[in-house]
């Protein structure tokens, strides 16, 4: 939310939503420009990689994904801050963007690891630590999406 305005936070609440929808919203906002920055970088990776280790870089990519939205959604009505366009500073917390920076690289070390060390049932495993990061992702949508429900009105405060 850190973009939005204290009359923009209102408009939200006109709506008949809950706050994981409006969470979602936004979150599917950011899917798309994911979306379009990899639609230009798969052909070529395809190309010079491979299938194999495209795929593997899709899962990892999804994982991290999942694991940074899962963070935003609750660092964004947690501790919001307001933010600058086209500023390439947070403005938040040095401590909150290293807790996030560290705890959502973990998914991806894993399956870094795992495919480093060619373990047993590898494609089970991989699959188990992208369905971990699916359900924090969900958890954090319902956490958060509860906790802007609440504190609409903090949340609002600060961003002005």
């Amino acid at each position: 939310f850190g973009l939005d305005e204290p009359p923009e936070i209102n408009r939200y609440l006109l709506f008949p939503l809950r706050g994981r929808d409006i969470l979602l919203g936004k979150n599917l906002g950011f899917v798309v420009v994911v979306a379009v920055q990899l639609s230009v970088m798969l052909p070529f990776a395809l190309w010079r990689l491979g299938w194999r280790e495209v795929s593997f870089g899709l899962i990892e990519t999804a994982a991290l994904f999942l694991a940074y939205l899962a963070w935003g959604n609750l660092a964004s009505v947690i501790a919001p801050f307001k933010m600058r366009f086209y500023r390439m500073e947070s403005g938040g917390s040095l401590i909150t963007a290293i807790i996030g920076l560290a705890l959502c690289s973990i998914p991806c070390v894993v399956i870094i690891l795992l495919t480093r060390f060619n373990s047993e049932l590898l494609a089970v495993k991989i699959a188990s630590v992208l369905a971990l990061t699916a359900l924090a992702y969900l958890g954090s949508l319902h956490l958060a999406g509860r906790k802007f429900e609440l504190d609409w009105q903090k949340i609002s405060r600060r961003l002005s």
